[in-house]
């Protein structure tokens, strides 16, 4: 084999095995599947810390609870809003560009104790994938949690500040 053939067998390989690797093609500009459903939360490993958690359709039907305590002492709060079909696009984007279901199903730093931990839950053509992070990051995850996290803070009503109430 001439050199140049080998260099031109050496680019066929290349182009192969780069056009094979999902990372390597831009994610679908397509919408939410119509089963389309995330869940997510974040905070402390303890309930009496509390925590705070999502859930979201392809509707654009957004629930957030906050929760703390437990028992007889347990307090819940829930908000409810809507997202639009554009914001929905956004954290779907996020999911794939982020790989998500690509991600293994926990992360966490077991040299520390009584932290803090945050979940994904998507459910998209009849997929389902769960992933958990504790008391660490993973930048994937962070990517989508970000993009839920700013859903979350435009659509939910904020509840009334001491300045606000009457």
């Amino acid at each position: 084999m001439k050199p140049w053939q080998r260099s031109l067998a050496s680019c066929y390989v290349l182009l192969l095995f780069s056009s094979c690797d999902p990372s390597s093609r831009p994610p679908a500009e397509v919408s939410p599947p119509a089963d389309f459903e995330i869940r997510w939360g974040s905070g402390a490993t303890h309930a009496e810390w509390g925590r705070e958690e999502g859930t979201l359709n392809a509707k654009g039907e957004l629930i957030w609870v906050k929760s703390r305590g437990y028992g007889q002492n347990a307090s819940r709060e829930e908000a409810r809003g809507q997202a639009s079909p554009e914001q929905i696009l956004g954290v779907w984007r996020a999911i794939n560009e982020s790989r998500f279901f690509d991600l293994r199903k926990s992360y966490d730093n077991a040299a520390v104790q009584d932290g803090f931990s945050e979940f994904i839950a998507v459910t998209a053509d009849g997929l389902n994938h769960s992933v958990s992070v504790l008391n660490t990051s993973q930048p994937r995850f962070s990517q989508v949690m970000k993009a839920l996290n700013e859903l979350m803070l435009s659509v939910v009503p904020s509840a009334p500040t001491k300045d606000d109430a009457p």
